[in-house]
């Protein structure tokens, strides 16, 4: 049997339990992703004006701006 080593209740069968009502912290990577994923629903919905579908385009460009700057500047160093 496990104990409860805080005195609270947080552990239960030797992992700590998790609260559902805690906000999920997102680390910037997820953030990008989940942001990229928007971006493309927007580009492909084929439904929507020309206009939106554009500028979806131009924030994915934008949100991957610097990965691409630096695989160019990574590659283009001589060896």
């Amino acid at each position: 049997m496990t104990q409860d080593a805080t005195g609270d209740g947080a552990v239960v069968d030797g992992a700590e339990a998790v609260d559902d009502d805690a906000p999920i912290e997102l680390t910037g990577i997820e953030i990008t992703r989940k942001r990229s994923a928007e971006f493309f629903v927007t580009f492909r919905d084929e439904e929507l004006s020309e206009a939106a579908r554009t500028m979806a385009r131009e924030d994915l460009v934008r949100l991957h701006l610097p990965l691409v700057e630096h695989c160019a500047r990574r590659f283009l160093q001589p060896r």
